[in-house]
C-alpha cells in the first residue's frame, strides 16, 4: 500500500479505484482526489469503534481491542460499487452502478446541465416521490425519462427549473455549489466556531454532531509540542491505601455497570440493546446493520409499501444493509396502529429515525412528544439539513446535501476545477452511489453510542441530530479554512472570481484548492500514462523531488526544464510566493506530458529505480480482487463487511435480511400489514415483549 504518507490515497484510489468510479464517459481527465478526505472518513470509523467499546465497557467492566482500517472504511463507503462491479459484466463507473441499483429512476441522484451552463442536482431515488418533479418540469414518466429530462433541463435556466420545482413542493433539488461559496451556507456557519484571542487562527470547525446534552464548542488551540509533558508524564498524587500513605497513581477500578434496558433487562452487552429503525434513509439502515453485528436486536419498522430499498435492482444491496434485522410492517396511515407503534417504541432503547418532523408529529413520535413519556430513550434523527427542516429524507437523500450542495464536493473533484463550472465542457463527475450515506452511518453509530454512554453516566436519554450537510463541510473544512487564512493574509478575496480562478485570469495555479491534479505539490498527484492508466506519486515535498522525478521521466531534458522554470519565475512582476508557484507549475506541466509517453508498467519501473514512492490508481473492475480486500474478506457476494471490529464481541455476519413484515407475529398480529382487516391473534401488551 503506502509507507508513511498517502495511506488514504492508497486505500481509496490504489485499492478500490475511487476516482476511477467517479469518472464519467467523455471526461478526458481524472476526478481529483481531495487530500485527507479518506483520512477524515477513517477517523469517523475509529471514533465509532471507540464509542462502541467504551459503551460496552460500561456494561461489562471489560476493555476491548478495537480494529479498523482505512481500507475497511473505504470498502464500506463504496459498498454499492463493490457489490455491483464484482459481478459478471459488472459496472465500470458510478453511473453504471446507479443505473443497476435504481433502473428507470437513477436520474434522481444525478446532476444535469442547464441552459446557463450550471448544474441542477436531484436527490431522491424513490419513484413514488419523483413523479411530482417530473410533472413540474413537464417530463412524462416512463421509458426515456432521463433523456427527456436532460433535454428539458438543458433548455431552461437553473433559476427557471428551480422555480417550477419549488412551486410543486419539490425541495430535493438544487444548484451545484462552488466550494468557496460553502463558507456562506448555514451548515458552515453552524460548524464554524471562533477561537477568542487567537491571531493566527481565528476559528475552527466543531465536530459534526448535535447532541442535546451539550453543544461542542472548541475553545482551545492545538497544543505546542510537549506542552503537557510535566502535567501528564510527571503527575502523581498522594493517597492512602490500606492505612499506608503512597505516592503515585491509584489502581484503576472499573465502574459499576448500569443497569437495565427499556424492557427492565440487565445490560450484559449489546444483546440486551434494542434499536428501532424508522424511515428509508440508507444511513439509518447502514448504522443498524453495524449494531446487528455486535449482537443488538434491531427492528426495522416499515409502512405498507415497505422500505424503498427493497426495490433495488441489485438485491445484494438490500441484503448488505439489512441482514440480521427483524421486519415489522405497520400501516402508518391507520390511527388504530399508532397504539401498537407507540408500544413498540416504548420497548426500544434507541430510535434511529429519518422521517421528517411533521410526519413524526402525526404519528405521535416527534422528540417533543416522546421525551415526556420516554425520558430514557435515545432519539437519533438523520436529515439533509436538520430536524424540522425540509429536503427529502428517504432513499437517495444524500446526493444534493452531501455532494452537490453544502461544501461543493462536485465542484471540487472536477478534473478541470481551475476553471469555472460554466466553462468546463466535461461531464460532472458522478459520486459513488450511497457513499455519503455510508459515511454518515458511522456518525449515526457514534451518536447512538455517545448518547447511551452519557445516559449510563448521567442520564436521561436525549435527541442527537445527524445532518448530511455537515459532513462534507467537516471533511473539506481544513482546506477551506487554510485557504481563507492565506488569502486574507495576502489581501485576496475568495468571493472575487479572478482570485477564485487565478489560472483563468493569470494563467497561474495559485488557488491550492483548484490546482491542476488537485495538489500544489507536483510529486503528490496522479498522472495519466500512455495506456490510459494512472499512477499516483506520494512524495510530500514541494521542491526536493522535482529534479529526481524529471530524471526518471527524461533525464536528457531536466536541465532545460529547470532553466525554463527559473526564467518563468524570475522574469515576471508577481510576488515571491507566486513566482515559486510559477517555478513549480513549469515542472508540473512538463510531467503531465512526459508521463503520457510511457505505459504505466514502464513508468512504475522508472520510479522504482529513482526511489520515488508511488501507487497505481486502481482499476474499478478489479477492486474486489485486490489482494488486501480478499485477504481481509471485506467483500462477500451479498454484503460488505462492517468497518469496525470489536474483538470478542462481533457476531457472525452471515444472517439474511428479513422478508417484509416477517416478524409481525412476534409483535402480536399475523404476519401481514398491521392496520388491514387481518384478525389479531394476541393482545397489544405483547408488543413490548419482543423476545
Amino acid at each position: 500500500m503506502a509507507d508513511d504518507v498517502g495511506y488514504d490515497v492508497a486505500a481509496f484510489n490504489a485499492a478500490l479505484g475511487y476516482s476511477q468510479f467517479m469518472r464519467c464517459p467523455g471526461d478526458p481527465g481524472m476526478p481529483r482526489y481531495q487530500l485527507g478526505f479518506g483520512d477524515f472518513i477513517g477517523a469517523q470509523g475509529l471514533v465509532a469503534g471507540l464509542s462502541l467499546a467504551l459503551l460496552e465497557r460500561e456494561w461489562t467492566n471489560q476493555g476491548k481491542f478495537v480494529e479498523t482500517s482505512l481500507l475497511s472504511n473505504a470498502a464500506w463507503c463504496m459498498s454499492s460499487a463493490m457489490l455491483c462491479s464484482g459481478k459478471q459484466g459488472g459496472a465500470k463507473n458510478s453511473l453504471e452502478v446507479l443505473d443497476l441499483l435504481a433502473p428507470g429512476r437513477s436520474w434522481g441522484n444525478k446532476s444535469f446541465r442547464t441552459a446557463d451552463r450550471k448544474f441542477l442536482a436531484f436527490s431522491c431515488l424513490d419513484a413514488r416521490e419523483q413523479d411530482a418533479a417530473l410533472a413540474a418540469l413537464g417530463v412524462p414518466a416512463g421509458p426515456g425519462t432521463e433523456a427527456k429530462l436532460l433535454e428539458v433541463v438543458g433548455q431552461r435556466s437553473l433559476e427557471e427549473s428551480l422555480r417550477l420545482l419549488r412551486s410543486a413542493g419539490v425541495d430535493w433539488a438544487g444548484p451545484a455549489v462552488m466550494m468557496e461559496d460553502s463558507r456562506h451556507t448555514e451548515s458552515w456557519k453552524s460548524l464554524r466556531t471562533p477561537l477568542p484571542g487567537m491571531e493566527d487562527c481565528d476559528c475552527v470547525l466543531r465536530a459534526p454532531l448535535d447532541f442535546e446534552s451539550h453543544r461542542h464548542a472548541p475553545s482551545q488551540r492545538a497544543p505546542p509540542l510537549g506542552h503537557q509533558n510535566s502535567s501528564l508524564l510527571e503527575m502523581h498524587e498522594v493517597f492512602v491505601d490500606n492505612g499506608t500513605q503512597k505516592v503515585g497513581f491509584r489502581e484503576a477500578k472499573a465502574p459499576e455497570a448500569l443497569k437495565v434496558n427499556a424492557r427492565n433487562q440487565a445490560f450484559k452487552g449489546f444483546q440486551q440493546l434494542r434499536v428501532l429503525e424508522l424511515g428509508d434513509a440508507v444511513a439509518v439502515a447502514a448504522a443498524g446493520v453495524q449494531l446487528v453485528d455486535l449482537g443488538a436486536d434491531v427492528v426495522k419498522v416499515e409502512d405498507q409499501r415497505g422500505d424503498a430499498a427493497r426495490g433495488f435492482g441489485v438485491p445484494a444491496m438490500f441484503e448488505h444493509l439489512n441482514r440480521g434485522k427483524k421486519s415489522v410492517q405497520i400501516g402508518f396511515a391507520d390511527p388504530q396502529c399508532q397504539g401498537r407503534l407507540h408500544q413498540l417504541v416504548a420497548s426500544a432503547d434507541v430510535l434511529l429515525v429519518s422521517l421528517p418532523k411533521p410526519q413524526l408529529e402525526k404519528l405521535g413520535l416527534a422528540w417533543e412528544q416522546l421525551k415526556a413519556r420516554q425520558p430514557n430513550l435515545v432519539f437519533v434523527h438523520v436529515s439533509p439539513s436538520g430536524y424540522g427542516k425540509g429536503g427529502w429524507h428517504g432513499l437517495g437523500a444524500e446526493f444534493y446535501p452531501f455532494y452537490a450542495g453544502s461544501a461543493g464536493i462536485l465542484d471540487a473533484v472536477r478534473a478541470n476545477a481551475r476553471i469555472p463550472m460554466e466553462e468546463d465542457d466535461a461531464p460532472a463527475p458522478q459520486f459513488v452511489p450511497l457513499f455519503g450515506e455510508h459515511v454518515v452511518s458511522l456518525q449515526v453509530v457514534v451518536a447512538a453510542a455517545g448518547a447511551l454512554f452519557h445516559k449510563q453516566q448521567k442520564g436521561p436519554g436525549q435527541k442527537v441530530e445527524v445532518i448530511y450537510e455537515y459532513f462534507p463541510q467537516f471533511f473539506n473544512g481544513n482546506g477551506m479554512m487554510t485557504l481563507d487564512h492565506i488569502f486574507r493574509v495576502n489581501g485576496t478575496d475568495l468571493d472575487d472570481m479572478d482570485d477564485r480562478f487565478p489560472f483563468k485570469s493569470l494563467g497561474l495555479d495559485k488557488n491550492g484548492m483548484r490546482t491542476q491534479g488537485g495538489m500544489l505539490i507536483p510529486s503528490f498527484q496522479a498522472y495519466e500514462c500512455q495506456d490510459g492508466k494512472w499512477i499516483q506519486l506520494l512524495e510530500l515535498d514541494l521542491i526536493g523531488p522535482l529534479s529526481k522525478m524529471h530524471d526518471a521521466l527524461d533525464d536528457s531534458t531536466t536541465g532545460k526544464t529547470k532553466r525554463a522554470a527559473a526564467w518563468n519565475a524570475i522574469f515576471n512582476r508577481l510576488g515571491v510566493v507566486d513566482r515559486l508557484l510559477v517555478y513549480i507549475n513549469t515542472f508540473r506541466e512538463e510531467f503531465v506530458e512526459l508521463a503520457k509517453q510511457f505505459p504505466r508498467e514502464e513508468l512504475a519501473r522508472r520510479f522504482d529505480e529513482a526511489d520515488l514512492r508511488y501507487i497505481l490508481v486502481g482499476d474499478a473492475l478489479q477492486a474486489t480482487q485486490h489482494q488486501q480486500v480478499v485477504h481481509l474478506g471485506l467483500v462477500q457476494p451479498d454484503r460488505v463487511r462492517c468497518p469496525v471490529t470489536l474483538h470478542g464481541t462481533t457476531r457472525s455476519n452471515s444472517m439474511r435480511a428479513p422478508r417484509l413484515g416477517e416478524h409481525n407475529f412476534l409483535l402480536g398480529a399475523q404476519p401481514r400489514v398491521l392496520g388491514s382487516s387481518t384478525p389479531e391473534k394476541a393482545p397489544l401488551d405483547r408488543v413490548a415483549h419482543l423476545p
